[in-house]
């Protein structure tokens, strides 16, 4: 039985996490050796992990990055990194979880809204339409646009943290990643994408999901 890096507690079989201290474990994976004589499209239709004692099913590959670095580029790209970060790792959070997938419609609101507020935002470079408004009518489209780009960047946070907790609570070998991925709500909300990115890079590091 192995012991925890971090308490010195022993660790069920499979486990990601300590149940003490809530430390990351790499769980040592075992994937099966690819047949010959099978098709391409067999061998690319999703590795099967499987963990002693856990759970077996596909396993995601997800692109890990600091939410540091993420929070500068937001700045450097006004608010356009965000859009381009969630575009990216669609494809891998509709393949987590079968019966709740990230879509198309929620992302496109995003950037929809993420454009309407920096143009919202920059009005006055435009002579004939801010000569056209009124200073209340200008706080009002910004306010308006700020609201929907909040909005919009808060619902995808959310849905993906209901995706982060399934694909965990599903592929870890104990339920204690369940309870410790994307744990918070209240962090979802003020921190939102780097919130949620701390937590993939959670998955990468503890051996629940390939590094892309």
């Amino acid at each position: 039985m192995k012991s925890c890096p971090g308490c010195g507690a022993s660790l069920q079989e499979g486990a990601s996490f300590c149940e003490y201290c809530g430390a990351q474990v790499r769980t040592e994976h075992t994937v099966p050796q690819s047949d010959p004589e099978k098709s391409p499209g067999a061998e690319n239709s999703g590795r099967l992990h499987s963990r002693e004692g856990g759970h077996s099913g596909p396993q995601v590959a997800l692109r890990t990055v600091s939410p540091v670095f993420m929070l500068l580029l937001s700045f450097l790209t006004f608010l356009f990194y965000p859009v381009l970060w969630v575009f990216l790792r669609r494809k891998a959070f509709d393949s987590m979880v079968p019966e709740k997938k990230l879509g198309l419609v929620l992302p496109l609101a995003f950037l929809a809204a993420t454009v309407l507020f920096v143009a919202a935002g920059n009005v006055e470079k435009f002579p004939e339409l801010a000569s056209s408004l009124s200073f209340e009518e200008k706080e009002s489209l910004t306010g308006w646009s700020f609201l929907a780009w909040f909005a919009s960047m808060t619902m995808i946070s959310f849905r993906m943290r209901t995706i982060l907790r399934k694909y965990a609570s599903r592929t870890d070998g104990s339920p204690l990643a369940a309870n410790l991925v994307a744990r918070s709500s209240a962090m979802t909300f003020f921190f939102q994408f780097l919130y949620i990115q701390q937590h993939i890079n959670m998955l990468v590091e503890s051996g629940l999901a390939d590094r892309e």
